[in-house]
């Protein structure tokens, strides 16, 4: 549980509360709610199918968290994989109601803050220097801008992600990091990303 400073309309602070929820079965209340905000989130190329979330939330190492206010409703989700020598942040969503207050930010420094022994997180962003609209870019370096201003680097390491399932496709995407872990052993968490987040997700 934690608080949120806002701004209100006179130009003074009040706060709101939230909480950190780890959902661990899908007939958790609060699953449907996160689930919405996933699929209106992501594409379906970098999402997983429902089912397969649902065989991994009782996963040690899967944290699929909902972060809710003191009315119960599921503004954010966070899920991330915990390795032995990173973190892997797969997805940060806030709902479109919640947008534009900096949620995203203040949850993303929570965990940061929260982390096990301070280990290295990776996280993945969409390439910025693809052929893609003006719009489309511009909402790519914004995203990558985000993590920037958290502390994250941007890593010129190549990567694609894998297809999440037959018949979808791999994606060119980048890798950004908090905590120097690319330098060194880019391959070792590359491998690691490929064979346990999507080669073999459901094995320990």
């Amino acid at each position: 549980m934690f608080f949120f400073r806002l701004p209100c309309s006179q130009g003074s602070l009040f706060f709101v509360m939230f909480t950190f929820h780890r959902i661990i079965d899908s007939s958790n209340p609060l699953f449907v709610s996160a689930m919405d905000i996933y699929i209106n989130s992501f594409p379906d190329d970098e999402r997983r199918r429902i089912e397969d979330v649902e065989k991994l939330l009782s996963k040690d190492f899967y944290h699929f968290i909902a972060v809710y206010d003191e009315r119960g409703r599921v503004i954010a989700i966070l899920v991330y994989w915990q390795f032995t020598s990173f973190y892997y942040v797969e997805y940060l969503a806030v709902s479109p109601k919640y947008k534009a207050h900096g949620f995203g930010s203040q949850i993303m420094k929570k965990f940061l803050e929260k982390r096990h022994l301070n280990l290295p997180v990776i996280l993945e962003v969409e390439k910025i220097d693809e052929d893609v609209p003006e719009y489309e870019l511009a909402i790519r370096k914004r995203r990558v801008k985000f993590y920037l201003n958290l502390g994250f680097t941007l890593s010129d390491v190549p990567y694609i992600q894998p297809p999440y399932a037959p018949g979808l496709k791999e994606v060119p995407l980048a890798l950004m990091q908090f905590g120097d872990i690319l330098t060194n052993n880019a391959l070792e968490v590359i491998n690691t990303l490929h064979n346990r987040v999507y080669l073999n997700p459901f094995e320990k």
